[in-house]
Parts: structure tokens; C-alpha cells; sequence
């Protein structure tokens, strides 16, 4: 083990028992047996971290398995992450693929390649361009999603300001829907302030302003301002509420 404030560099094949480090750095294939807290983590090749990660910034380009739980101020994935445990961080990239047991905490959370959480997602912000497949709740103040490719889906959706759909269609949008099908986001529930939905699939939608747009299939919306829908879409049942 090195002391605290070392860097730590594995180039071929190494294994370490864990400890505090300054950077630490795997481009080769790295076994950490224990805890790791570092001020900055970068995986370039193949890495398995056996205990809890906590560091300032962690980056992966390669491949990295967390059997524990991650911590830290940045975590950016352009590489295969697989997370046995929770992650929690001021902010998430994931531009690679991401795959989370225990759920995801942050501030702001950035997708435009695939994350999947087995258990619940909450961040201020959350923006996917990717694909997102959440076990459990998405809660965010800010949420806009537009999937891709295969879809998106979540357990549940909340927060204050909900888009989700390919958007407005204009432009690039519009060509690009002469040539193949917008992919759908599938959920129970969509609970906000302010929502806009297109190419949804929802048993419920509950909001203050309600826009449901072209492509959706909603079983039940409850708005308590005003609810707009498209031709385009279905919807089951539609009632007013005061509260």
C-alpha cells in the first residue's frame, strides 16, 4: 500500500490492496482488493475495484467493475462501467455504457450513450440523448429525455419541468422521421409541473400543464391547469383536478 498522497500507476497487469492516493492511474489490467480514495481516478484498460470508491474525479475509458459503492465529484464514462453498489456525484457523464445495481444520486446527470440503474435515479437535472433503462424512480427538478434507437423506460417519473419525445420536428428532426420511427419511452407513472410527452407509453400522467404529444398511449391524465392533446396520440381518460 502506498502512503497517502502517492500516485499510483498500473501499465501492465497489478494488484493492490487499496488505500489513499493523489492519482492512480490503469491502463493495463488492475485489481484493487480493498477501498480506494483518490483525488483522481483514470482507467484506460481493465480495472476491478473490490471495495468503495471515493475520489474528486473518476474516469473511465476502458472497462471498470465497482463491486461497492462510488463517490465522487465527477464521474465520466466513455468506457464500460458495471457498479455493484450505489453512485453518488456532483455530476454524471455517461457517453459509453453504465450499469448501476444500487441507483444513481447527482447533480446533474448527462447521458448520450446507454445507463442503466437498477434502482432509483435523482438528480437536479437529467438530459438523455442515449439510452436509459431506470429499475426504479427518475426524479429530477429538470428532466428531458429524447430516446434512441431501442427506447427508454423508467419505473417512475417526477419532477418539476418533464420533456420527453424527439422534439420539436423541424429541420434535421423532420427528415429524419420520413426515414424511421421515433423510439418510446415506457413508464407507470409521469408526475410534474410543467409536462410534454411524445412517443410515450404511461398508465398515469398527473400535472399542472399537461401537453400529450403525437405518438403517446395514456391510460389516465389528471392536469390542474391546462392539458393540450395531439391527434396524433391516445388517451384513455382525461379529467380536471384542483389539487
Amino acid at each position: 500500500m502506498a502512503e497517502a498522497g502517492n500516485d499510483l500507476k498500473i501499465a501492465g497487469s497489478g494488484t493492490v490492496a487499496g488505500g489513499r492516493f493523489n492519482r492512480v492511474a490503469i491502463a493495463g489490467q488492475g485489481d484493487v482488493d480493498g477501498d480506494l480514495d483518490c483525488v483522481e481516478l483514470k482507467i484506460t484498460g481493465c480495472a476491478d475495484v473490490r471495495g468503495h470508491l471515493v475520489g474528486r474525479t473518476v474516469k473511465i475509458t476502458g472497462s471498470a467493475d465497482m463491486e461497492k459503492d462510488v463517490k465522487a465529484d465527477e464521474v465520466r464514462v466513455m468506457g464500460t462501467l458495471t457498479c455493484h453498489g450505489k453512485i453518488t456525484a456532483t455530476k454524471m457523464t455517461v457517453r459509453g455504457s453504465a450499469d448501476v445495481a444500487g441507483g444513481v444520486a447527482a447533480q446533474e446527470i448527462e447521458v448520450s450513450g446507454v445507463l442503466t440503474t437498477k434502482g432509483d435515479c435523482e438528480a437536479e437535472s437529467f438530459a438523455a440523448t442515449g439510452v436509459v433503462t431506470i429499475g426504479g424512480m427518475l426524479n429530477a427538478g429538470n428532466i428531458d429525455i429524447k430516446p434512441h434507437h431501442g427506447g427508454c423506460r423508467a419505473g417512475e417519473v417526477g419532477g418539476e419541468k418533464i420533456s420527453i419525445g424527439p422534439g420539436a420536428p423541424g429541420g434535421l428532426h423532420r427528415i429524419l422521421r420520413l426515414f424511421q420511427t421515433p423510439a418510446r419511452f415506457t413508464t407507470g407513472t409521469v408526475e410534474g409541473d410543467d409536462i410534454h410527452l411524445e412517443h410515450t407509453r404511461a398508465k398515469t400522467v398527473r400535472g399542472n400543464n399537461v401537453v400529450i404529444g403525437p405518438g403517446c398511449e395514456i391510460e389516465l391524465v389528471e392536469y390542474r391547469d391546462t392539458f393540450d392533446c395531439d391527434r396524433g396520440a391516445t388517451v384513455k381518460e382525461h379529467k380536471k383536478t384542483s389539487c
